[in-house]
């Protein structure tokens, strides 16, 4: 297995996993996914009753103002190396990059600094 093998995976267990949790009310993210010649692995979260969105603006709520943030900007679209991005979460424990951003073609996440973040042209609100 190579990177792209990875990506593909990724891609199809999104779709599967997508289409399954709209069928029956459960979000699921994958986590980041190691792998090797032979087999890979990830982290798999599931939420029921309630959307990964919710779930994120309450923790971004909560934790926001840490890192010099308001409970206003989550959503808010920034431009990073000429793609827009979201701002979609915040991670308390990662001192290092704690703010997560979601591009808003391909919907991909990436974790930035939230100095990074401060600096970037807004988008949209």
């Amino acid at each position: 297995m190579d990177k792209s093998d990875i990506e593909v995976i990724r891609r199809e267990l999104n779709t599967i996993l997508g289409a399954y949790g709209t069928k029956k009310g459960i979000q699921f993210q994958l986590g980041s996914i190691t792998y090797s010649s032979n087999q890979f692995g990830c982290r798999l979260t599931a939420t029921s009753g309630t959307t990964t969105e919710d779930v994120d603006k309450v923790n971004w709520n909560k934790n926001c103002r840490r890192f010099g943030f308001t409970p206003e900007e989550f959503g808010k679209t920034v431009k990073f190396n000429g793609s827009n991005y979201r701002l979609v979460g915040i991670k308390p424990r990662s001192h290092r990059y704690p703010i997560v951003v979601e591009h808003t073609g391909n919907h991909r996440r990436f974790k930035l600094t939230e100095y990074t973040v401060k600096n970037l042209e807004v988008v949209s609100c």
